[in-house]
């Protein structure tokens, strides 16, 4: 049976705000993980919030651009999460 119009742009939604709230939250980690277990170039790398989100959202929809990368292992690890965390929203 072909569900109505509103309930496809309900569901729809509710992926957006989980994606949304994905990059949020991972912005906010890697911003306060980085201060105790980051290197001196994932300090500078991550040192704003504003950075942290973008390397948050652009990890979140593609792998990256290369042009911040996460230099110590705990900072890896979180990136690696959050590269599956996507891709089990994507394929909901």
């Amino acid at each position: 049976m072909i569900k109505p119009i509103f309930e496809i742009l309900k569901e729809q939604n509710r992926l957006l705000f989980a994606h949304i709230i994905c990059i949020i939250v991972f912005a906010f980690i890697y911003n306060r993980v980085v201060q105790q277990y980051g290197t001196r170039q994932d300090k500078e790398n991550f040192s704003t919030i504003e950075s942290s989100l973008y390397y948050s959202t652009i990890t979140h929809f593609t792998v990256g651009f290369g042009d911040i990368s996460p230099q110590s292992k705990t900072m890896r690890r979180l990136t690696m999460l959050q590269v599956f965390m996507a891709f089990f929203l994507m394929n909901r």
